[in-house]
């Protein structure tokens, strides 16, 4: 809102738009867990579906994402991804699915 020249915040997460399926009359989430990304001020580290940090950039010096530091023994990368491991340990082990409210039958449903 132009009030700031940064975001307070530590970190933000993006997450994927997986596919999902029926259950129990519901529409939930085809995985329990869905991969994400989670970003700071300089790295961004890409999660699995089962929690885990697979990818490591240093945007400030890879925008386009050419070198996955993953591996890399660097106290810096290894600090990021320690960071991001301890953000991913305070997240629930399954993403809660969407508590839909059921729409009544429209005209254009398809009788089953």
């Amino acid at each position: 809102m132009g009030k700031a020249d940064d975001s307070p915040r530590d970190w933000v997460m993006s997450m994927g738009g997986h596919p999902a399926k029926l259950r129990d009359g519901r529409v939930v989430p085809k995985d329990t867990y869905d991969e994400r990304v989670l970003r700071d001020k300089r790295y961004k580290a890409w999660v699995d579906g089962k929690g885990q940090v697979t990818k490591l950039y240093d945007m400030s010096q890879d925008p386009w994402e050419a070198t996955n530091l993953i591996d890399s023994k660097k106290h810096e990368h290894l600090t990021a991804i320690y960071k991001f491991d301890a953000v991913l340990g305070k997240f629930p082990e399954e993403d809660a699915g969407p508590a839909y409210k059921k729409n009544p039958p429209q005209s254009w449903d398809r009788k089953q």
